[in-house]
């Protein structure tokens, strides 16, 4: 299954002039058309009030483009503060870095929704501008990037060469689409990890005694990282991290190890610290950790049910906060539903689906086989595999590679179900999730079971021995898939377990 949307970037300003000015904070919210004027000051009395949470609501359709939920938004004072604290960061690790030194280290961590992405897409986009627009507005072309620019006074960052990289072939297409509108930033500095490596190791083999290291590179998703060879995907180093750290004087991270999903790719704290905290590796490692929760619109009760279910295995009391200002009348307070039928679900989050202009999708633990199609066999020739519930049944997503829109904007694929790896990185306005065989519940310990033999994502487990730990790390990497569907749907979640003990329960919480 296809292995990740996100926000639109800030319009080119002259160099005199920096865009990261702009504060507040702007959050995906669709647009609620009155129909009468008494609505109409409902509605203006809603946007007053979100306004006054540091919140715009967003009134333009394009809003719901992922390039815009990426880019086009105005950062918290905690995220711009950050961002300048990065590129400060960069700048003076460039002016100190000697061939002598380790690289130095940013590592940006923080739970899923906090807005971690948006600050590096706004890092990569100031960094490439100060790198290749001159004190005069102009930006500098391939031949002008070896020499540094007068006009830029000395600035470290002139003239350097920097990338950003994403083990994610959904989120790569977003930063692509990105990078089209700006003249300073170039496709070819938005690459995987492999493609950079492999490049960069042939360039200059003799790696940090070579001329010419890589100056800054930004890794988003550093949790897919691949953590062991895989000749299939055409890495034959040990680890993707320590090569990056090879080939570049200053490298910025993110990082939420909840998010691990593959043995090929298996980071948690402990790992990232042993390459990073240890050995020396690093000249310097900074680290900053994101609190606030931008994607999930819900009352902290309702985020504190999310983790307590997907990290702690406990089933907390339904969360009353967002339920008792939809009883109130509140049209925007997030809506949480758990159901005893899918087709109910699915039949409901249409409804969404139709009222809000699209973003609702239906999404599944990996409990169902799918299998990616032969080489050439793509489109209509695909075979068809199905999530099945009961009476209800779906298709899974399809593989299709070559389609330049995230699955979640497509505008057919509420026809289908998606998987972790379809919708990883990106928002939803609502999320119906089913929890598949795989998500149990344990009457006697009144705890979620994990059952990671009918977890269908057998690649997912690849490459690992039968150690003391493979099987809790097994039920880590099931949970973590279970903690990034939860935490998708922006307005609401709708939820369904296929094991009927889970589902009593859910609907008994």
């Amino acid at each position: 299954m296809p292995p990740k949307s996100g926000r639109v970037a800030k319009q080119v300003q002259t160099a005199t002039r920096r865009s990261s000015r702009n504060k507040g904070i702007a959050v995906r919210l669709q647009k609620h058309q009155g129909q009468n004027n008494e609505k109409e000051d409902q509605q203006a009395e809603e946007e007053e009030r979100l306004h006054e949470r540091d919140l715009v609501v967003a009134n333009d359709k394009r809003d719901n483009d992922a390039i815009a939920k990426l880019s086009n938004v105005h950062l918290s004072e905690e995220q711009q503060k950050l961002r300048d604290r990065v590129l400060e960061f960069c700048r003076d690790s460039l002016r100190l870095f000697n061939e002598t030194q380790r690289p130095s280290v940013f590592v940006i961590q923080g739970d899923a929704g906090t807005g971690k992405s948006v600050v590096l897409n706004a890092l990569f986009n100031e960094l490439q501008r100060q790198a290749r627009v001159t004190a005069g507005g102009q930006t500098k072309g391939d031949e002008d990037d070896a020499d540094e620019d007068e006009n830029n006074d000395g600035d470290s960052l002139a003239s350097t060469e920097n990338y950003l990289v994403v083990n994610h072939p959904e989120m790569l297409k977003l930063y692509h689409r990105i990078s089209a509108q700006f003249p300073y930033i170039r496709k070819s500095d938005l690459e995987r990890p492999t493609s950079l490596i492999n490049r960069l190791q042939k360039e200059r083999p003799h790696g940090r005694d070579s001329v010419g290291l890589a100056d800054v590179i930004l890794v988003d998703e550093a949790h897919l990282l691949l953590s062991r060879k895989n000749a299939y995907k055409r890495f034959f180093g040990d680890n993707q991290l320590e090569e990056l750290l090879k080939l570049s004087k200053v490298l910025v991270i993110v990082f939420d190890s909840k998010q691990s999903l593959r043995f090929d790719a298996f980071w948690n704290d402990a790992k990232l610290e042993e390459y990073l905290g240890g050995g020396g590796t690093a000249l310097s490692v900074v680290r900053h950790q994101l609190q606030e929760q931008f994607r999930v619109a819900a009352a902290p009760d309702m985020q504190r049910w999310i983790q307590a279910l997907s990290v702690e295995r406990q089933v907390l009391p339904r969360p009353t906060n967002d339920a008792a200002r939809r009883a109130a009348g509140d049209a925007h307070a997030f809506d949480f539903q758990i159901y005893e039928d899918a087709g109910e679900l699915y039949r409901d989050l249409m409804q969404r689906n139709d009222e809000h202009g699209g973003g609702c999708r239906l999404l599944s633990t990996y409990d169902w086989p799918y299998r990616l199609p032969k080489p050439g066999q793509g489109g209509t020739a695909q075979k068809v595999w199905y999530v099945e519930c009961g009476s209800f049944r779906i298709p899974w997503d399809k593989y299709l590679p070559q389609i330049r829109e995230p699955w979640s904007e497509q505008p057919d694929t509420y026809h289908y179900c998606g998987s972790v790896y379809t919708i990883q990185g990106f928002d939803l306005t609502y999320a119906g999730v089913i929890l598949g065989p795989s998500i149990g519940y344990d009457t006697a310990t009144n705890s979620v079971i994990v059952r990671h033999d009918r977890y269908e994502d057998h690649a997912a487990f690849i490459g690992r021995k039968n150690d003391e730990t493979a099987a809790a790390d097994k039920e880590r990497i099931v949970l973590n898939s279970v903690n990034v569907l939860l935490t998708r749907g922006v307005r609401g979640l709708y939820l369904y377990a296929y094991d009927p003990v889970l589902r009593k329960r859910l609907l008994a919480c």
